[in-house]
């Protein structure tokens, strides 16, 4: 993997643009998150939670190519999408709003992807947390907050 830049960086773990180089030079997204505070059981279930999710290969989740425990870190590599994040749309500010049906829809797929999650491993919480970006509804100004560390696609 050669890094290319830096996507993001949270308290606890940082999100990286790299070229696959065993894979023709793909980009894709490294993700990195510390669990040097974590428990050795909590660090063995998320493993292996994300570990299903790659191979069970779910509909409107970017697909997992790689998980791995390196020392205090534990990484996935992730397919990369060009088109770029809700997130730095949303806080940049200067798009047009969505349209309700679209934002419905992501709600809908959202849900669906919790719902295949959950009945894979049971483990929605470590997969799914509530942060930083919010779809915002188009028509009534409300705010919706969902962020995955499995990222969700709207393809399809």
């Amino acid at each position: 993997m050669i890094r290319k830049r830096v996507l993001g960086v949270g308290a606890s773990s940082a999100t990286m643009l790299v070229q696959d180089t065993e894979a023709n030079g793909v980009l894709r997204v490294l993700k990195r998150i510390n669990v040097s505070s974590w428990n050795a059981a909590d660090v063995t279930e998320t493993l292996e939670m994300y570990k299903t999710i790659a191979r069970a290969k779910i509909s409107y989740v970017a697909e997992v190519h790689m998980t791995m425990l390196q020392g205090y870190f534990l990484s996935l590599v992730i397919t990369y999408y060009a088109g770029g994040d809700l997130e730095s749309y949303l806080e940049d500010g200067s798009g047009s709003p969505f349209e309700e049906s679209k934002v419905v829809r992501w709600l809908l797929v959202m849900a669906r992807v919790v719902e295949q999650v959950q009945g894979l491993t049971g483990a929605i919480f470590m997969v799914f947390h509530p942060i930083a970006s919010f779809l915002r509804m188009a028509s009534r100004g409300s705010a919706w907050g969902c962020r995955c560390h499995v990222i969700c696609t709207s393809n399809g």
